[in-house]
């Protein structure tokens, strides 16, 4: 049995493939392999945008028997060389450049220069549902057995996939829950964006946690599952927050 993640970080590392540089503890890509007795024969690229994991899928799909997807924030930036992340305000906080580029500079200005004179995030919003739908197709026709999880709140944007279930929470949320309240959340994030704690932005305990609701959708095959189930929540969000009378866009503290 093989099986493929694909995606942006929140797949990326493995303890036991040693992939993105993980921490020690556990990663949930090592565990669900385990528990289904499958290899893992790809995992995901932090920083990257959709197209990435499209890429993948058509190198993967004929040779897994399972597929993770997680689905990257619609906004980043997809190109052949590096990997690009930023902010809410659409400026740059890291790039990753492979060995062999030494033009460093001038990636970074023409990323900045891109998201200052020609972002548009309806434009962004579209390509990223094409490319939902597309891959849904794709694995629908291939009647292959996969199973989606939003990386953040506007990922998927409310998208119902055909060929497989889909987790009603974004692992933004769950990595989220792990701190107090949002001060030390953002003190974190300032501290360290790549997060080099925690393998897939989560707690050791979450990442075993969040194996096991990926064994437990593709062994029971039920969609009724319900990935809050698996942790020890204390987020609200869309639809169930109080505080916004549900109406917020993303997943926050109740403070």
């Amino acid at each position: 049995m093989k099986i493929a993640f694909v995606g942006d970080s929140f797949c990326a590392q493995s303890v036991r493939l040693g992939t993105n540089h993980p921490c020690e503890g556990n990663s949930y890509l090592d565990i669900v392999a385990d528990e289904l007795d499958a290899d893992i024969i790809c995992t995901g690229l932090g920083g990257s945008a959709l197209y990435y994991a499209y890429k993948q899928i058509k190198t993967v799909i004929e040779k897994s028997d399972y597929i993770v997807i997680c689905v990257t924030n619609p906004n980043r930036l997809y190109n052949k060389n590096i990997q690009v992340d930023f902010n809410d305000g659409m400026s740059t906080t890291f790039l990753n450049w492979n060995d062999d580029i030494n033009e460093g500079d001038e990636y970074k200005k023409a990323i900045t220069l891109y998201y200052k004179m020609l972002y548009d995030e309806e434009y962004n919003l579209d390509v990223q549902a094409g490319f939902i739908q597309l891959i849904d197709n794709i694995l629908f026709d291939y009647k292959q057995r996969c199973i989606w999880l939003p990386c953040f709140e506007n990922s998927v944007n409310n998208y119902i996939p055909k060929s497989g279930p889909i987790a009603r929470i974004p692992l933004i949320a769950i990595s989220k829950s792990e701190f107090s309240c949002e001060e030390d959340w953002i003190s974190f994030l300032s501290a360290d964006a790549r997060d080099p704690d925690r393998n897939n932005h989560m707690s050791s305990e979450n990442n075993k946690n969040l194996a096991y609701f990926i064994r437990d959708m593709f062994e029971q095959e039920n969609k009724n599952i319900d990935i809050e189930d698996y942790f020890h929540f204390n987020m609200l969000g869309p639809g169930q927050c109080h505080i916004h009378n549900g109406n917020c866009g993303h997943w926050h503290w109740d403070e």
